[in-house]
């Protein structure tokens, strides 16, 4: 074999490979930058009214996202409209999720939540000075994400705006603190715990935490209550599997919501695309996971897997006692 042969074959193989991944890498930096372009905020007049104010249009499509990652997303968007001295309204009528799936439905956001400051999309449809946020899930310099740090830091820095401004409305408060009564009653120290299986733990849908097993969320919570004294377990599922390991383990000491059980995910990527009878269940079952993480931040401690039911009710409660998150990378 000629040495010198080789290796020419080598460099020039070298110069081929270098020169397809440059283009690849300029290629995705341009379709990055076109995304970012395409999706930009923008200004508008729709009319003379309320010169005095900018409206912040929040309108973001969540195709696939469940109820808190959508929270977390529009909590971001409000918070960034707050800090410019905008007035947000959010909009989910005229982009896609599971609450509305582009259904028209009217405004779908106002099924679950009120509007951030009282003003709808009616309300401001000829106003002079109309912003249309960015329909990316985080708006530039806001994000809280699965890399956010969950201390005292950012739960100063985030709770009372969400306390604030992501409100639920009468019918769905009314609800869950129907719920909260049923479930927790007079009971003390009560340890919160999120464990989700589902499209986590069988899809591993890439970029998101990797969720703790049954048995080590069943090892941690059993060294928390004995270490910190808590005589109860609430526990936030959808996994019919996780809830009969920890109905095995704790018996009477366990606390549930009732919230949809599910067992596997029968070749569908994510819950959401679990198809429902109709939009009353649609709604019972959206309602019923939002008492669940309502429950979940009124417990006296938390421990939970990285997802954003717990990183919302982290934001949403009064105050922990304890706190746990495990954070075991990401798929």
């Amino acid at each position: 074999m000629n040495f010198n042969i080789v290796k020419n074959q080598v460099k020039r193989l070298g110069f081929v490979y270098n020169g397809v991944h440059h283009i690849y890498t300029f290629y995705l930096s341009c379709l990055k930058n076109w995304k970012r372009f395409k999706c930009r905020e923008r200004i508008y007049s729709y009319g003379d009214d309320n010169p005095d104010k900018t409206f912040y249009v929040i309108g973001v499509n969540h195709t696939s996202a469940g109820l808190f990652a959508i929270v977390k997303s529009i909590g971001c968007h409000v918070i960034y409209a707050i800090q410019k001295g905008y007035i947000p309204v959010i909009d989910m009528q005229n982009f896609r999720s599971q609450l509305n799936d582009g259904v028209n439905e009217g405004n779908a956001w106002e099924a679950y939540y009120k509007q951030p400051c009282n003003y709808g999309l009616g309300d401001i449809k000829h106003s002079k000075n109309i912003v249309v946020s960015s329909s990316l899930p985080y708006p530039d310099g806001v994000e809280i994400g699965f890399d956010t740090t969950l201390d005292k830091n950012s739960y100063d820095k985030y709770h009372d705006l969400f306390k604030q401004y992501i409100v639920p409305n009468v019918a769905v408060a009314t609800y869950a603190d129907m719920k909260y009564a049923n479930v927790i009653a007079d009971k003390k120290q009560v340890l919160g715990v999120l464990c989700r299986g589902t499209d986590y733990t069988e899809n591993k849908p890439v970029g998101h935490s990797i969720q703790p097993s049954p048995l080590q969320a069943i090892d941690k919570v059993r060294e928390v209550m004995a270490e910190q004294g808590f005589e109860y377990v609430f526990l936030a599922t959808e996994d019919k599997k996780i809830f009969d390991h920890f109905k095995h383990e704790f018996g009477d000491k366990l606390l549930f919501s009732g919230q949809k059980l599910y067992d596997g995910m029968n070749g569908k990527k994510y819950l959401s695309e679990i198809p429902v009878s109709c939009s009353a269940e649609k709604w019972q079952n959206i309602v019923d996971y939002y008492a669940t993480i309502y429950i979940l931040s009124k417990c006296d401690g938390l421990v939970a897997g990285l997802t954003c039911g717990s990183i919302c009710s982290y934001f949403m409660t009064d105050g922990y006692e304890y706190v746990y998150f495990w954070n075991l990378g990401k798929y």
